[in-house]
């Protein structure tokens, strides 16, 4: 679109799409949701990263859609042409409650814990994870103490409770 909101130019993909960025040399690169994920049922979601250039043609295609991790909302490209994304990462109801979560307010399939992934593309297709952060390194608890994790909330500004909003939520199903 230019300045006086005009469509100039689209791009067409196969999948929906959820965020893009238009690069300066006229490639675009779209988050897009993948068909076939049998897990995540959350906002969001999509499981690829794909690369157009100007006309279309499909320069990179990575996917991250499985049982385990889904790329999910937005990604980043970073001036070495990695790319930071955030993506969902599957923990069982026994991992949760083991980490302190409430029983109460856990679904039996578990959580769903953020973490940022960095991919080192490999074109046409998949990518290299050169590195990773856990959300899951950083839960603190005040519920349970005999758990590892345990302390008072309060006092640890750095760490995410494992139980923020879980009482006010009934559990998802």
């Amino acid at each position: 679109m230019n300045t006086d909101g005009e469509i100039v130019h689209t791009w067409k993909g196969k999948l929906n799409a959820l965020h893009s960025y238009l690069l300066e040399n006229g490639n675009l690169f779209r988050l897009e949701r993948d068909p076939d994920f049998p897990v995540f049922a959350a906002g969001g979601q999509s499981g690829r990263i794909m690369e157009y250039d100007w006309n279309g043609n499909l320069l990179w295609d990575f996917k991250y859609a499985n049982e385990n991790e889904l790329t999910h909302h937005d990604f980043e490209i970073m001036p070495n042409g990695n790319i930071l994304a955030i993506a969902y990462e599957v923990k069982s109801f026994d991992e949760a409650i083991a980490a302190g979560r409430n029983p109460e307010h856990t679904a039996k399939a578990g959580i769903w814990p953020d973490k940022i992934i960095e991919i080192k593309p490999t074109k046409p297709y998949g990518g290299e994870i050169v590195w990773e952060w856990h959300m899951w390194d950083h839960m603190i608890q005040d519920l349970d103490s005999t758990k590892l994790n345990y302390g008072i909330v309060a006092n640890k500004p750095g760490k995410i409770n494992i139980n923020a909003l879980g009482s006010e939520l009934p559990p998802m199903t």
